[in-house]
C-alpha cells in the first residue's frame, strides 16, 4: 500500500488516533466501579429548586455568522472558478452572490 497517497495518509491518521486513545484509556479517571450515582447526575444548586431561567434570544451573532459564511463560500467559489476555461463562470457566481446578499439585506429591513 502506498503510504503517501490519500488512502495511506488516512489509514496512518486512524492508526495514530487509535494509539492515542489506547494509551489514554487506562489512565483515565473512573466513576467508582462504573456505578452511576444520582447525586453526580444532578445539577449543583445546594438542594434548592431553581426555576428555569428566561434568556432573551438575540440573533445578532447569527447574522454575523451567516454573513461570514456567505462571504467565505463566495471567496472559495471565486478562487476555484477563475481557473475555469469559461470566463462567464466567475461573473455568474458574483452576480448570484450579489443577488443573495441583496435578498438577505432586504429581508432584514422588513
Amino acid at each position: 500500500m502506498d503510504l503517501t497517497g490519500p488512502v495511506g495518509v488516512f489509514v496512518l491518521a486512524v492508526v495514530a488516533a487509535a494509539l492515542v486513545y489506547a494509551c489514554g484509556r487506562p489512565g483515565s479517571k473512573k466513576n467508582g466501579a462504573g456505578i452511576r450515582e444520582d447525586a453526580k447526575l444532578q445539577p449543583y444548586a445546594c438542594g434548592e429548586q431553581l426555576p428555569p431561567e428566561q434568556v432573551p434570544v438575540s440573533i445578532h451573532m447569527f447574522d454575523f455568522a451567516a454573513f461570514f459564511l456567505i462571504f467565505d463560500v463566495i471567496a472559495i467559489i471565486l478562487i476555484f472558478s477563475f481557473s475555469a476555461s469559461n470566463v462567464l463562470l466567475p461573473v455568474a457566481y458574483l452576480g448570484l452572490s450579489g443577488l443573495a446578499l441583496y435578498a438577505i439585506i432586504a429581508y432584514r429591513r422588513r
